[in-house]
């Protein structure tokens, strides 16, 4: 087995995937249909190729495992029809800003799980680890609900020492079932697109961003705090990337409350399901509901502004009780988990 990187993108647009582009991304998405039962948690191809993209924030490196290199010794991500029967892909994160320390690793095949390709590709990631002087290492899986001790690929990971760090509910909802907001008095719902704060809540928005990284159940909490040149940073990476992030905020007399926000699909891409992440109350504010109030406020912008898109996905951690409770009276429906794995590089054989 061998193991080719993939080059970053060489056009200014996220146009003209490479064959081995399109098959990583095919594979994925064939993986969340066969999970989920449809396209609503499919990755589009240009947010693929604009991830490949350098930003100072972090080194992103695509592997590919194939049986016969046939003279390559590493494959372009545009622009190039180069097939080499891939049996398998691993995509290495490596924090510069944040916990440089880890690195974040995820796997994926077109054909199905591969034991021996996956040992390829484990083989590969825990060298370039080392490389790259990261001790720690956390591997994101999805698998079907309660399925963390018969699929395959947990089951690899657990076999390499790794151990479960957080377990996510990954969730739909159909937008006309949502209920409308019920706001409480002395909050504002102020909506705003990408990183375009309102000058005036910029300092307001940093200090929920920097709670969010603390409070917010991850794997790799960080303790980086968000900056205007990092909110500067994350501008220039999403002005390449396909869709609009919407953000929601409820605004008090102190500034931002509650914050949501969820990427909408461009007009181009086929899945017309919004992706909504990040959910946080400020910490003054949390015990009055305010969780609910805002994902509410967010589904109801993002029902009357784009009235094609008919249902939103979402993920929350499974020891987040009260947000999976909030999910749930939102008419949320549960589809698969998703988690992440961590363990010791320096305990890994490579």
């Amino acid at each position: 087995m061998h193991i080719l990187p993939l080059a970053p993108p060489h056009l200014p647009d996220n146009v003209h995937p490479s064959t081995a582009v399109r098959a990583l991304n095919q594979a994925f998405n064939a993986h969340m249909r066969q999970l989920s039962g449809g396209d609503d948690f499919a990755v589009p191809i240009a947010q693929d190729l604009n991830n490949l993209r350098p930003v100072p924030q972090r080194t992103l490196i695509v592997l590919a495992a194939v049986q016969d290199p046939q003279g390559h010794t590493t494959l372009p991500s545009q622009e190039d029809e180069t097939d080499l029967g891939f049996r398998g892909f691993a995509t290495l994160r490596l924090p510069h800003v944040d916990n440089t320390e880890v690195a974040h690793a995820s796997f994926t095949f077109p054909g199905g799980f591969d034991g021996p390709t996956f040992s390829a590709l484990w083989e590969e990631v825990i060298a370039r680890c080392r490389a790259a002087e990261r001790t720690r290492l956390i591997v994101g899986s999805d698998c079907p609900a309660g399925g963390l001790d018969t699929d395959p690929l947990c089951r690899a990971l657990r076999g390499q020492g790794m151990r479960t760090a957080v377990e996510e509910t990954a969730s739909l909802l159909d937008l006309a079932l949502s209920p409308r907001p019920q706001l409480p008095a002395g909050l504002t719902p102020v909506f705003f697109d990408d990183v375009e704060v309102p000058e005036e809540l910029v300092d307001s928005f940093l200090e929920i961003m920097t709670i969010s990284s603390q409070d917010v159940p991850s794997a790799a909490p960080s303790a980086e705090p968000w900056t205007r040149q990092r909110l500067a940073d994350a501008a220039a990476h999403l002005s390449a990337a396909p869709g609009t992030l919407v953000n929601a905020c409820l605004v008090d007399a102190a500034g931002i409350a509650a914050f949501s926000y969820a990427r909408v699909p461009g007009p181009e891409e086929a899945a017309r399901v919004a992706e909504q992440d990040l959910t946080v109350v400020h910490r003054r504010a949390r015990g009055q509901g305010l969780g609910m109030t805002v994902k509410a406020a967010l589904y109801d912008h993002l029902r009357q502004r784009f009235p094609d898109i008919a249902r939103v996905s979402t993920f929350n951690a499974t020891t987040n009780t009260q947000m999976l409770a909030i999910n749930h009276k939102l008419g949320l429906e549960p589809k698969f988990t998703w988690a992440s794995w961590e363990g010791d590089v320096n305990q890994q054989q490579a």
